[in-house]
């Protein structure tokens, strides 16, 4: 496994595995894997179809001011994606309650403004079935404020407060949490079918904006 605060992983392939087997098990045929964006090239979720997953990439898109879908945050080329805004839930319909994992690889905290967050993880949320894990790796705000990781690197620092309260508002469980690269790591099982009411400016207040 790899050293933690401060040593660059050649893959978070170990991590992912490691969050996914500790909330599901080690039979993961059949189970739908989304990955957000293709931005990190150190790992390959192909090596999970490879196991049974069925794999679905989202690029995150803009909202043009005619509500149609816009050019992407980021992207790499050559990959094959599906675009979607990730703050539009009629645009997601068909994902609601549809997959057994959610990975979110250093994109979420490029997409503004902060208040769009909020709908984009009421969102995943609800793309998430009961059971499943989200695996988030993200800049850590107390890196960044203590050190200065990744500091300018974008604008959304998540600090661990943050996944605290969906642990404690909406019955979230921690089955993995590490420090990689700089960044926090952690997996998330949805252990309830609870609704996503959170107050909103109380949510928005755990994204530190640099």
């Amino acid at each position: 496994m790899f050293k933690t605060n401060g040593s660059f992983p050649t893959t978070y392939l170990d991590f992912i595995n490691e969050s996914i087997t500790n909330a599901m098990g080690t039979n993961i045929t059949g189970k739908k894997i989304l990955e957000i964006g293709d931005n990190d090239t150190t790992y390959d979720l192909n090596d999970f179809v490879k196991r049974g997953m069925v794999h679905t990439l989202l690029e995150p898109c803009k909202m043009n001011d005619d509500g149609t879908i816009g050019a992407p945050y980021m992207l790499n080329l050559g990959q094959n994606y599906i675009p979607k805004v990730l703050e539009d839930a009629a645009n997601l319909s068909e994902y609601m309650n549809y997959f057994d994992v959610i990975t979110n690889i250093g994109c979420l905290e490029h997409i503004e403004p902060v208040e769009v967050q909020y709908e984009i993880w009421k969102n995943l949320h609800n793309m998430l079935k009961v059971g499943g894990v989200m695996i988030h790796i993200m800049p850590d705000d107390e890196e960044c404020d203590k050190y200065l990781r990744w500091l300018g690197h974008c604008h959304l620092y998540f600090q661990m407060a943050f996944y605290e309260n969906l642990v404690d508002k909406l019955g979230y469980e921690i089955v993995h949490n590490d420090l990689l690269n700089f960044n926090r790591s952690v997996a998330l099982k949805k252990t309830t079918a609870s609704t996503f009411n959170l107050n909103k400016e109380e949510f928005l207040a755990l994204i530190t904006i640099r």
